[in-house]
């Protein structure tokens, strides 16, 4: 069942439907509120339109670093599981 949240981004009102919650939801707007205005704080008289460009490219930034760091991890696993279970392997047959 979704719930049907209002959020406030750049004095805009936006109705969104969500299954993840409504204080989630709520969470995500003030997230991105609290980036556009840093940036707001560090670019004066960038336009709203110029803000909202660039949070979303440093959302999409930490979105493929985070992502990147995860396929590492899960590499780094792999290889550990696959020693680990060679390792097993020859203590059994011996």
């Amino acid at each position: 069942m979704s719930d049907m949240v209002e959020v406030d981004i750049l004095g805009q009102r936006f109705k969104l439907n969500t299954d993840t919650g409504v204080d989630y939801v709520q969470e995500l707007a003030k997230y991105v509120e609290n980036m556009i205005e840093e940036l707001r704080q560090g670019s004066a008289g960038a336009s709203q339109d110029r803000l909202a460009i660039m949070a979303a490219l440093q959302l999409a930034d930490r979105y493929f670093q985070l992502r990147q760091n995860s396929e590492g991890a899960n590499e780094l696993a792999d290889s550990r599981i696959k020693r680990l279970i060679e390792q097993t392997d020859a203590l059994l047959t011996k």
